[in-house]
């Protein structure tokens, strides 16, 4: 494991009395096991530790690093994208979405390493984004269901009345049939009428 040069704001950010944060890092700056600095960039004040050593030999610290070695790697990773996120401003494009916003929920849940402010704030506002786009695919996913629901009672209704007209056309050409079967019969009980009153002459 490699030591990491930390913002002092970043040590501040875990929730503990500003106080108590400043008291703690004195002693160890005076037992020189910390160095202080400001980023060659930012000029943000930074702490690290003083000698890369002190991991391997302070065996406290040691057995505390090899034990959560694997939480560690997954906060190096997170740590990471929380530090793309605030680099730009927060963009929301910078959030975890699905699979890898379960990862790290999962990593929450598991380990007792302290978040800060702004760490805790990318797990929130990823899982805001995440369960927002779900309600949105949800009410999308109803839509269609309705559309598609319209549609097929609007085919139904269409095809009734297809039904009606078709129905209707028979029973009109059944009943004109009817009828010119009526009057050719009527035609030829006339043309026999008209036989027999000339015979009778």
């Amino acid at each position: 494991t490699a030591r990491r040069r930390v913002p002092l704001s970043e040590l501040h950010g875990f929730g503990f009395a500003p106080a108590v944060v400043d008291d703690v890092l004195g002693r160890f700056a005076a037992a020189r096991l910390l160095t202080f600095d400001n980023d060659s960039v930012t000029r943000v004040p930074t702490v690290e530790i003083a000698h890369e050593a002190l991991l391997t030999r302070w065996l406290r610290l040691h057995e505390w690093v090899d034990e959560h070695r694997e939480s560690l790697i997954m906060y190096r990773r997170y740590r990471a994208a929380v530090a793309d996120w605030e680099q730009a401003d927060r963009d929301p494009d910078y959030l975890l979405l699905n699979g890898r916003l379960r990862q790290f929920e999962s990593w929450r849940r598991r380990t007792d390493l302290a978040l800060t402010d702004e760490e805790a704030d990318y797990l929130w506002a990823s899982r805001e984004r995440e369960d927002a786009a779900k309600s949105a695919r949800g009410r999308r996913r109803r839509l269609v269901v309705a559309a598609l629901g319209l549609l097929a009672a609007v085919a139904v209704v269409f095809a009734i009345v297809a039904l009606v007209q078709r129905n209707r056309a028979a029973d009109q050409q059944n009943l004109a049939e009817e009828q010119a079967a009526i009057a050719l019969e009527e035609a030829s009980k006339a043309v026999e009428h008209a036989a027999l009153a000339q015979a009778e002459q």
